[in-house]
């Protein structure tokens, strides 16, 4: 008990996490204190039955029928009494604890939530996505489970147990402390059990830790990871993690199982003491059999609530503490400051003064210093990484500057009120994020009480009804988890439009339209155009005829101010920002000069001469498993090839149990014998020998089927991992999008978690083995007695059919609940810049706001069908335990039976209806490993891609579509696209947003299969080849950028992981990486938070290329994937594409008509199909709308 005391006051301690989270306990302390109270009278009342049982014996044992037959009407109203108090008390305990402890998660998730919102953006970049939502999910249901579960059942199982030993006191002080002599040895053996496996349970979180963050960023990226051959790697890694969890647990196992197997075992010894004293207190004439036989009925169950106590106090508080400890450091996590005496701002003038900014160890802004007048557009221009993101999010105080200040309004945005800051600017991001909701809903993000005209107005003017007017539903079409329903430039007018309704003063625009095509950016242009009348503009462009009109234009180099003014005055003053500016012109105004075709780009990347090999083959992966249905059908069918353990276990289960049952029917026999006056010292000993050996066997028999069943836990639970891993890997692309990256993290951290192989199959054993054994044993003894047992079986069965029927009717509400909730907290994490741009996690009509509030209502509706079972169950088994009694003293009364017979039925009613209390548990338990079993088995039953049999090798590097058709989510994309792409040239895809580029780019890559048609290689199919063959022949990169949290080289290297030092620094000379990349401290070895965060746009564009470059694939696939690069960088990019597309094809996504006009070959892809192609001048020729494009776009 001292290992539990001790985890628990370290849990309670003032500075302890738990205490620390009582805060959000006080204001329910009412209510919990309400709950203990009734606790404690349900446990009080659970001793009536016993009382009354002893009565009955005492009668019978003293012949004395004529009392027990006036008795039985009293000891029948009475039994009802308790049991319908101890059921209303049960009912009120578990829902006043139940509705206590979800509003404590729900206040408790809203401010972890909130706390969110006030962390400076780099947090986010430096700390896993997987570790954060696991604090707002998992952690906090830790506090669920103990305020609805722990805590009372803690309570209740002492109190039962100090009420149990004060009652036998009372009755019989001697035989109670054979009662309570096991409970030192309990504790021995438990707290055995807990230390020898202490020295490994920081190391397994850690493992487990380490597993869910990986499993996380293995499932958002798989996109890259596949397409470069790194899932295979990943997925071993993940595998390894799950061997080394395995290995962890075996060894736990190992050093636990012999102690644990005592602490079963002596769970229900206390025959062992209460047998022989017993005898020795009758022989000596201090006892009499009834109060003997009470004890022996009591031995059954005493320990029970020991075993509640000891279980929930040590691994629970445990579990319970760690999780307090995480939550409290995320609360913790020092903030952005607030103002102590906020002020609001005079007018909507910005002013940087003297700023600076270091982060990751470095300096990214240096004394910069200029300002912006209100109703004026300041342009900020200069390399990618120059610090003009920076400046923007500084602006709206996503971070604090190191030095200097920002003022709007005059004011510091710092002594701004966080509410005034966020309602003075808008901010439309270089990454645009969507939450998983319907256009309109995203819109509106931007002003929540806005009307449907006003989002509708704000949607016509950014473009998006050109492409939602079409949708069957219109703005009410949900997008998808981070829009990946709607295509980059798609996003892009969502995102603007957003910022149109909100209409603040100041507006910041980070390449608000880089990923629009020329139309379209005209169209959304006049509409900033007219938003800016009035306001404060802060513009961020790599398009430099779209800012040259500007008022200023801030030129920026390596985070320093380098020259401010009108374009025409920096441009003679500035020689850098000539330069800059001259070489944007010259690239718009170029045309392809012989000294682009001259030389090779063999001294950067050799010419590849043929298919890549790749470094890793085809690892050998189990068969999914077969197909399940039901819940309870699933499990099993996760076991794999360790069934045999189950099936060899369950008979020295079902073995233990029959011994288990047989200690009381030997106490009982000893018991009669001294009624009759039969018993001797001779048969005592003979009888306490007899248990001593039925425990010593039932020790063999539970140390030898737990070992099987702790080993099959391990072993199942790693095998299903490791399918799992393996499967997601062979998934589809839309598929794995299908599902989303919250069903994917839900799945690897929590359904994981949660398979069970031990508990089902033990409990299952103890509901069905004994009470079926006893239930026969009371038809033996008289058919009457037997039919009354079965009075209570038809109501408890009863009572759970419609407890469970409308438990699975509010457990599919609530699933849904919570699948939409798992998606807003991951979006509370990635989408944390758009929530605090626009205040949306703020609002109380936020997304992550109404979710948790109806997970909150649906989990307090799933309650009440449990609360129902629960109640009612174990009152239907006690009314069947008293019937037994009643008809067998009606029977004693009228001596229909003998005085023995009727003893052993009291005894084996016990036997019967005390285990299948324990059905409720198995329910609950099968219900949650059930849900779990079936969301893992779904997953599994998904159809995989299957490589082909045979390697094919392609005849040449020609790419062809053939008469290609393509739907993504009902919607057909690709239409009857029909296209030969020479195996090397300059292709270039250009056409509106959502006209089918960037699928059709998806499908050469073989992420996505054609409804019809077939695209080839040299020949060969393109799904007829193998994946590694894929890889061998085309490298993508992807308009959004995939990048790992791991090393800059690492990331570079993620499909040449051989590539030595050279050869990856030669990649990123190629992509014009080098530089900035040396610029950090570390170089290469510079650790790149989640997704990149910790790069910019540009910076994170050329780390992909150079990935994609590494790889000398004989085609390169590209994405926008040099939208986000200022003119010097794209220039030389562009250059080294012409000359890498001398030696292979080079297919690129664009709305860059520049890039697209010096192409060899430009491909006008409108409504899924080819509209035209050619060289530029063709394609002008031929196409209306090109010449449209082309028009929008020429610089003024």
């Amino acid at each position: 008990m001292s290992a539990s005391r001790s985890r628990l006051s370290q849990t309670l301690l003032p500075d302890s996490p738990l205490w620390r989270l009582s805060v959000f306990l006080r204001p329910h302390r009412l209510r919990l204190a309400a709950a203990a109270g009734l606790g404690l009278l349900n446990a009080a009342l659970a001793t009536i039955p016993f009382l009354i049982a002893y009565r009955i014996a005492s009668l019978a044992l003293a012949a004395d029928m004529a009392v027990l037959s006036a008795e039985l009407v009293p000891l029948a109203l009475g039994a009802a009494t308790a049991i319908l108090l101890r059921s209303l008390t049960a009912s009120r305990s578990g829902m006043i604890a139940h509705e206590a402890a979800y509003d404590v998660i729900r206040d408790l998730r809203l401010a972890l939530a909130d706390k969110l919102t006030r962390l400076p953006l780099g947090f986010f970049g430096e700390h896993a996505t997987g570790r954060l939502k696991t604090i707002l999910r998992e952690d906090v249901e830790q506090i669920e489970d103990l305020i609805a579960h722990a805590l009372p059942d803690m309570i209740v199982a002492l109190v039962t147990l100090l009420v149990f030993a004060a009652v036998m006191t009372w009755i019989d002080w001697r035989l109670a402390l054979c009662l309570v002599a096991m409970i030192p040895l309990l504790v021995i053996f438990y707290r055995s059990t807990i230390r020898s496996k202490r020295g490994l349970i920081g190391e397994y979180g850690q493992v487990l830790a380490a597993f869910n963050a990986q499993a996380i960023e293995f499932a958002r990226n798989m996109p890259a990871l596949k397409a470069y051959g790194a899932d295979e790697r990943m997925r071993d890694r993940l595998i390894g993690l799950t061997e080394r969890m395995a290995a962890l647990n075996e060894s736990a196992q190992a050093a636990s199982l012999s102690s644990w197997a005592l602490f079963l075992t002596c769970l229900r010894a206390n025959l062992v003491l209460i047998v022989p004293v017993g005898g020795l207190l009758y022989l000596s004439g201090a006892l009499e059999p009834g109060r003997w036989l009470l004890f022996v009925l009591m031995a059954l169950v005493f320990n029970q609530p020991l075993l509640q106590l000891l279980y929930t106090a040590g691994p629970f508080f445990w579990k319970v503490h760690l999780a307090g400890r995480n939550i409290v450091w995320l609360l913790d996590c020092p903030e952005l400051v607030q103002a102590a005496e906020p002020r609001k701002p005079a007018d909507s003038s910005l002013v940087f003064e003297n700023v600076t900014l270091r982060y990751d160890g470095r300096e990214v802004l240096s004394d910069i210093g200029f300002s912006v007048a209100p109703g004026t557009m300041t342009a900020l221009v200069g390399p990618s990484g120059s610090g003009k993101s920076s400046l923007a999010r500084l602006a709206a105080r996503f971070m604090d500057v190191q030095g200097g200040c920002v003022r709007i309004g005059g004011v510091d945005v710092r002594e701004i009120a966080e509410a005034d800051l966020l309602d003075q600017v808008a901010l439309v991001f270089q990454e645009t994020f969507l939450f998983d909701d319907g256009i309109a809903a995203n819109i509106r993000v931007g002003r929540p009480d806005a009307g449907a005209a006003e989002v509708a107005e704000a949607a016509r003017r950014a473009g998006v009804m050109d492409f939602a007017g079409a949708l069957p539903s219109g703005l009410d079409t949900r997008v998808g988890e981070s829009g990946n329903r709607l295509s980059g430039g798609q996003r892009q007018r969502v995102a603007i439009a957003r910022a149109l309704l909100k209409d603040a003063p100041v507006l910041l625009l980070d390449e608000a339209t880089a990923s629009l095509d020329p139309e379209t950016e005209a169209q959304v242009q006049a509409a900033l155009a007219e938003l800016m009348q009035g306001r404060t503009l802060l513009v961020i462009a790599h398009r430099l005829h779209t800012i040259r009109h500007a008022d200023q234009i801030v030129f920026l180099d390596e985070g320093r101010l380098v020259a401010k003014g009108r374009h025409e005055d920096i441009l003679l003053a500035c020689s850098a920002y000539a330069d800059f500016w001259s070489r944007r012109q010259a690239d718009e105004g170029m045309v392809p000069s012989p000294a682009d075709h001259e030389g090779d780009l063999r001294d950067v990347l050799p010419e590849p001469a043929g298919p890549r090999r790749d470094v890793a083959e085809q690892a050998d992966a189990p068969a999914p498993a077969a197909s399940g249905i039901a819940a309870l059908k699933v499990l099993p069918s996760l076991l794999g090839p360790w069934r045999r353990l189950l099936a060899r276990a369950l008979p020295l289960l079902v073995l233990e149990a029959i011994l288990a049952s047989a200690a009381p029917v030997v106490a009982l026999v000893v018991v009669i014998a001294a009624a009759a006056g039969e018993l001797t010292l001779g048969r005592l000993a003979e009888a306490s020998m007899i248990l001593m050996a039925a425990f010593a066997l039932c020790f063999g028999l539970n140390r030898a089927s737990q070992g099987m069943l702790l080993r099959l836990q391990r072993l199942a639970v790693a095998n299903t991992q490791k399918q799992v891993i393996i499967h997601l890997a062979r998934l589809p692309f839309a598929l794995l999008q299908q599902l989303g990256s919250a069903g994917l993290t839900h799945l690897v951290s929590t359904h994981l978690a949660r398979l069970d192989f031990v508990t089902p199959p033990t409990q299952l054993v103890r509901v069905a083995v004994l009470p079926a054994l006893a239930l026969a044993s009371l038809f033996w003894l008289d058919w009457r007695i037997g039919l009354a047992a079965g009075i209570g079986l038809p109501a408890f069965l009863l009572v759970l059919r419609s407890g469970d029927h409308r438990y699975r009717r509010a457990q599919a509400a609530l699933l849904a609940c919570r699948e939409t909730a798992n998606t807003a907290m991951l979006e509370q994490i990635l989408g944390i810049g758009v929530i605090r741009a626009f205040r949306h996690g703020l609002a109380s009509t936020s997304r992550l706001h109404r979710s948790i509030a109806n997970e909150h209502a649906g989990s307090i509706a799933a309650a009440r069908p449990l609360a129902w079972g629960a109640t009612w169950g174990p009152a239907a088994l006690e009314c069947g335990f008293v019937a037994i009694l009643l008809t067998t003293s009606l029977l004693l009364v009228r001596g229909e039976i003998a005085t023995g017979s009727g003893l052993a039925a009291i005894l084996f009613g016990l036997l019967v209806y005390r285990p299948m209390a324990d059905a409720l548990d198995l329910i609950a338990l099968g219900r949650n490993t059930g849900q779990s079993a079936q969301a893992i088995r779904s997953v599994l039953d998904q159809q995989p891609i299957l490589e082909p049999t045979r390697d094919l090798v392609p005849q040449g590097h020609a790419l062809s579509f053939q008469d290609v058709q393509l739907s993504r989510n009902g919607k057909t994309i690709l239409s009857g696209f029909t296209l030969d792409i020479a195996d090397c040239g300059l292709i270039a895809f250009v056409g509106p947003s959502g006209s089918g580029k960037t699928t059709a780019l998806l499908a050469a890559a073989g992420f996505l299969a054609p409804d019809a048609g077939r695209i080839t290689i040299g020949g060969i199919d393109l799904h007829a080849m193998t994946s590694a063959r894929r890889r061998s022949l085309m490298a993508p990169v992807f308009q959004d950028t995939y990048l790992l949290r791991d090393t800059v080289r690492a990331n570079i290297a993620l499909g040449r992981p051989d590539a030595d030092e050279a050869e990856i620094v030669a990649a990123a000379r190629a992509a014009e990486a080098h530089d900035f990349i040396m610029n950090r401290p570390a170089g290469y070895a510079t650790m790149i938070g989640e997704s990149g965060t910790t790069l910019s746009g540009g910076e994170r564009q050329r780390i992909a290329l150079a990935r994609a470059l590494l790889c000398e694939t004989p085609i390169l696939i590209m994405d926008e994937g040099i939208s986000a690069l200022d003119p010097e960088n794209e220039t030389s990019i562009r250059r080294t594409l012409r000359r890498l597309a001398r030696h292979r094809a080079v297919v690129i996504a664009t709305h860059d008509m520049h890039l697209s006009r010096d192409a060899d070959d430009i491909v006008l892809i409108e409504n899924g199909t080819v509209a035209a192609r050619g060289k530029h001048e063709e394609v002008l020729a031929e196409s209306v709308s090109y010449r449209r494009y082309w028009r929008r776009l020429r610089p003024a």
